[in-house]
């Protein structure tokens, strides 16, 4: 069978290439009862620094028509992870889950560009909680492209599978999200863009 078409071939070397953000996503594999419990215990984790933020921002707002961004919630969660739920969690997992937050909020504003509705509770029955840790807290073994362990801070190495980076590509960010009753890792990274080559008109592919 032959076929006529266009190939997308990946360009990370080329320096032509325009650079662009891109992500990569993953299954945890083979995981341990403590590892399970350690991404458990993250996720619950992020998810009630969302709802606190959340509630205080709702109060503030009865009471005050405002609400505290990112800079006022980061320095309240660095005075409190001394103590309580919070303390037992990745310090830069929590920052970023008030970045979503900060996010959320604006975007509900009427005068937002690309608005949403006002952000919600998360809730624990949902399966849907997620964390982000910034790539540069993150230990990584490569065989090639592929990314075979993602080692998050606090915790043992984790076995990935299908997770796929370019060597020499930035990466920006880790996200482990619980998905269909396992948990799935992604990760955003920065790199050249994959370049359409067009083949002449008459040019063929056989395929087997």
């Amino acid at each position: 069978m032959f076929l006529r078409c266009s190939l997308i071939v990946p360009m990370s070397d080329d320096r032509s290439s325009p650079i662009v953000m891109q992500a990569s996503k993953g299954r945890v594999v083979n995981i341990s009862a403590s590892a399970e419990r350690d991404l458990v215990r993250e996720l619950s984790i992020a998810r009630h620094i969302w709802n606190h933020f959340l509630a205080l921002n709702i109060k503030l707002y009865e009471r005050e028509k405002r609400y505290r961004f990112y800079n006022d919630m980061s320095a309240d969660l660095t005075r409190i992870r001394s103590h309580g739920h919070f303390s037992d969690g990745i310090a830069g997992a929590g920052h970023q889950k008030l970045k979503d937050l900060d996010k959320a909020l604006k975007e509900s504003f009427p005068s937002a560009s690309n608005r949403k509705g006002f952000p919600k509770f998360k809730s624990v029955d949902k399966q849907n909680d997620s964390f982000r840790v910034q790539a540069k807290e993150v230990r990584f073994v490569r065989r090639g492209d592929e990314i075979t362990y993602v080692a998050l801070p606090k915790m043992n190495p984790l076995r990935v599978r299908g997770l796929t980076v370019p060597l020499g590509a930035k990466m920006n960010s880790v996200t482990v999200k619980m998905d269909g009753g396992g948990f799935r890792v992604s990760i955003q990274f920065e790199a050249a863009a994959p370049r359409k080559i067009e083949l002449a008109e008459n040019a063929v592919i056989g395929v087997d």
